[in-house]
């Protein structure tokens, strides 16, 4: 029985834990030597037996747990980011004029529409995030391509338990407010999927 756990027992449980619970690879990795050995078998099963080591191994895990809550936040936070997203806030249409000979060979002021650009340098790092990619084309305009909306919001959905096969009507009424439906009578119901045809 451990009375104290040391540096090499901490190792041995992150090893543990990292490596997919194999004690005798952990125990082979930190004690240096073969991990295939009786003795690192042996070994490692009386540490796993081990009240401190097992108290330990509890420990890293819930400290585990708790930074992959937070990471899921992260990645929950950057979906909902690219869901609302929209190009417009990165390219604005902007009117310009210019200076062309008419038929006549009269030069004359014409308007045409062009596009603006939002400096990448003044953007957020949100904002920056969820550009997927930017490129020139050949004849020189600029690409700018967002992560897809339909696929963060599928991915919203899996994470959040929507797309399981009890609940499939949760993403309908999380994506398509139907609340307004409620008020509405049989024969107001009837009438207005008439009118939709």
């Amino acid at each position: 029985m451990i009375n104290k756990l040391n540096a090499k027992h901490i190792a041995f449980v992150e090893e543990y834990l990292k490596n997919g619970r194999n004690a005798a690879k952990a125990y082979g990795a930190v004690y240096k030597c073969d991990s295939r050995s009786q003795n690192a078998r042996t070994q490692s099963s009386k540490l796993l037996k081990d009240v401190l080591i097992k108290n330990e191994i509890h420990r890293q895990e819930k400290e585990i747990e708790e930074e992959s809550k937070l990471e899921l936040m992260d990645v929950l936070f950057f979906l909902k980011n690219v869901f609302s997203s929209d190009v417009c806030d990165y390219v604005k249409p902007v009117t310009k004029t210019k200076f062309v000979k008419d038929a006549d060979g009269n030069i004359v002021e014409t308007e045409y529409t062009d596009t603006e650009y939002v400096d990448v340098d003044k953007l957020t790092d949100t904002e920056r995030r969820i550009i997927k990619k930017i490129k020139k084309s050949d004849r020189g305009a600029i690409d700018i391509e967002l992560y897809d909306k339909m696929d963060a919001l599928n991915t919203i959905c899996k994470l959040l338990g929507f797309l399981d096969k009890d609940s499939q009507d949760k993403v309908i009424n999380a994506v398509i407010d139907t609340s307004f439906l409620s008020g509405l009578s049989t024969a107001e119901l009837k009438k207005m999927l008439k009118d939709s045809k």
